[in-house]
């Protein structure tokens, strides 16, 4: 995305480069024009599609938005051969270059991966936001229409910040369940985790666009735009969200300030540190980790992050070469994390009912656990050829790109360090922006002799070749719909699978019912290979119609697709509805053992014995003394005791 121009300064234009003839909208420029149109879509739809008849309320509809979009955006350029054209640098080569490697080496990762069917998906996902880095150097981000996506963005954020802020005053928007979090204020993201990154984000735009912009009414209306975004990134108390913003600052000013710089950062130290003590929550935030770092738990200081990092580093030690394939972490997640409670004796376990992890929670090892090293190395390769080369765009006074890429450098540079304790790219909110920079800021590095972008001839046979593109990329939208239609199906039917459900009680007599809801579910699975919630519901439904055999045949579907400890306690229940006792202690141990926090949710009895078990299994962890966690049951014997 385009950055207001620098300030004004009086030179001559180089002999070489010859005077730009003044902007016009002509026929030429609709392509150009339509892809910008969608990829504004996209960042509005990003940021505010909600549909509370989806069973992923936030998620799901910006998914369809944004993928639709950026198929019609590139769409649009392909057909109307809207391409750059230009003689490219020796960075732009290899930053391209790295990017194709990294790539191509995931497209290997997925046909050898262990889990094909997530993998594929994974790789199809890949692709359809990948296309964001093409748009973002394409024609459509150019110039003007760059700084009105930049615009749209900075607006879709502050919408989200106000929206966050009457949350966190007590405003009640949707009767759809937040997105698991520390609180409520999620705005229309469903998690004020997400929230606070791209607040963060958007605050150092902001921040960047404000010192390279050339008036004082253009600074002022940002100022104010920054309060706002401040107000709501102080009260979410989202620490690596603040270092990500602290860092961002901190390279926008260097940029333009050099040595002079350091008075600002103390000045931004200085507001932080104002900041910190006079927000209660943000204090006591501060606080808890002061004291949870003195005492070495390195667990809460990284909110329990070293769970994931430590199954992450298991996936990469297991596969180094060509990782597990795309999308598969958290399918893989359990048993690797178990696997490194052994190699470390140690737990890692999470003091929230929800015991799995779906993200690494640092993009750069979930790159090296899913594609394989040689794939992470080429991505951090492209990072840091793309932001060399735009800083050295920036150590030029002269040069027409300076401001821009004064922004990109803060805006990305925030992002990469976001990325290294949390996953800004598995999100569509914040990974779309930074992947329309990435892109803005490669087709920067072109030569600055090069024509500008533009419409260029297209033979008949290029021509065929974009529509045979496009006819790909339609291809591999068209997922995307069975996807959406699943998440409101699924909605429905779990709806009603509780309703029936909610007294608690095996009701044998709805049972015709349960099974038409159980059918339901179940077919949703189809949608998503890595989605285990129709087949838990479908578990559910027939659980409750007094079927425990059924139960655990949906039950042991959902633990292929990745082992939770919510399904594991699900499938004890099975086994005790059966009379199968042995087992189903077996299952609640294994449920526990993943997740001590569901001790609390049994009874009594239960708890005391059960705890005492994890109590003696954890003592034998810790001594080296433990070859195995609590396994599952089987079907047909008791687990055999060691």
């Amino acid at each position: 995305m385009s950055a207001p121009r620098a300030r004004p300064a009086v030179r001559r234009r180089p002999r070489s480069t010859p005077a730009a003839p003044p902007a016009t909208a002509t026929a030429s420029d609709r392509p150009a024009v339509l892809a910008a149109g969608f990829v504004g879509l996209a960042l509005i739809g990003a940021g505010l599609a909600v549909d509370v008849g989806a069973a992923a309320s936030f998620d799901a509809p910006k998914r369809l938005v944004v993928t639709g979009a950026l198929v019609a955006a590139s769409a649009c350029l392909l057909v109307g051969g809207d391409v750059r054209s230009g003689r490219p640098t020796g960075r732009r080569r290899l930053v391209g270059g790295a990017v194709a490697v990294a790539f191509a080496w995931t497209i290997l990762a997925t046909l050898v991966a262990p889990r094909s069917a997530i993998a594929g998906d994974g790789l199809r996902t890949l692709a359809l936001f990948g296309l964001a880095l093409p748009l973002g150097a394409s024609s459509a981000l150019a110039g003007e229409r760059g700084r009105r996506l930049l615009a749209c963005f900075l607006a879709v954020v502050a919408l989200n910040a106000l929206v966050a802020l009457a949350q966190a005053a007590g405003l009640e928007l949707f009767g759809a369940v937040a997105i698991t979090g520390r609180t409520d204020t999620g705005g229309l993201l469903g998690n004020e985790g997400q929230l606070a990154q791209l607040t963060a984000l958007a605050l150092v735009a902001v921040v960047a666009v404000a010192i390279v912009a050339p008036g004082a009414a253009v600074r002022g209306s940002l100022v104010s735009l920054g309060v706002v975004l401040a107000a709501a990134l102080v009260s979410h108390r989202n620490l690596t969200a603040l270092v990500a913003l602290a860092c961002g600052v901190a390279i926008a000013l260097e940029l333009t300030q050099g040595r002079k710089a350091l008075v600002s950062l103390g000045l931004v130290v200085l507001v932080l540190g104002v900041a910190i003590a006079i927000v209660s929550p943000l204090r006591g935030r501060v606080v808890q980790a002061a004291q949870a770092a003195s005492h070495g738990d390195w667990d809460a200081v990284t909110t329990y992050r070293l769970g994931p990092w430590a199954a992450g580093l298991e996936m990469v030690r297991e596969r180094p070469l060509t990782g597990f394939g795309p999308g598969t972490f958290g399918a893989e997640f359990t048993a690797h994390r178990l696997d490194a409670e052994l190699r470390h004796e140690r737990r890692f376990t999470i003091p929230v009912l929800t015991s799995s992890f779906g993200e690494a929670h640092s993009e750069y090892l979930q790159a090296a656990a899913e594609a394989g090293i040689p794939a992470a190395l080429a991505v951090v390769g492209a990072l840091g050829a793309l932001l060399a080369g735009l800083v050295g765009l920036t150590r030029d006074p002269q040069d027409g790109r300076r401001a821009e890429a004064i922004v990109l450098v803060a805006f990305l540079g925030a992002g990469m360090v976001a990325a290294l304790m949390w996953f800004p790219l598995q999100r569509a909110i914040t990974a779309l922006p930074l992947l329309l920079a990435a892109g803005r800021g490669w087709a920067l590095l072109e030569s600055r002799a090069a024509p500008a972008a533009g419409r260029v001839a297209v033979s008949g046979g290029h021509r065929g070749l974009a529509i045979v593109t496009v006819l790909v990329l339609g291809a591999a939208l068209v997922p995307e719909l069975s996807r959406y239609a699943a998440e409101r199906r699924l909605a429905a039917a779990t709806q009603a699978i509780a309703a029936v459900a909610a007294g608690g009680r095996v009701v044998p007599a709805e049972a015709p019912t349960l099974d038409r809801l159980g059918a339901v579910a179940r077919a949703t699975a189809a949608a998503n290979p890595s989605d285990t919630r129709g087949l838990v519901a479908a578990g559910t439904a027939a659980l409750v119609a007094g079927k425990p055999g059924a139960a655990r045949s949906e039950y042991r579907a959902a633990l292929a697709r990745g082992e939770r400890a919510e399904i594991d306690l699900n499938l004890a229940r099975a086994f005790a509805l059966d009379g199968r006792r042995e087992q189903a202690e077996a299952a609640l141990l294994r449920a526990a053992w993943l997740s001590p926090v569901l001790l609390a949710t049994l009874p009594s009895a239960d708890q005391s014995r059960i705890g005492a078990t994890i109590a003696e299994w954890t003592d034998r962890l810790t001594r080296g003394a433990l070859t195995a966690p609590p396994p599952l049951p089987d079907e047909t014997t008791p687990p055999a005791a060691e």
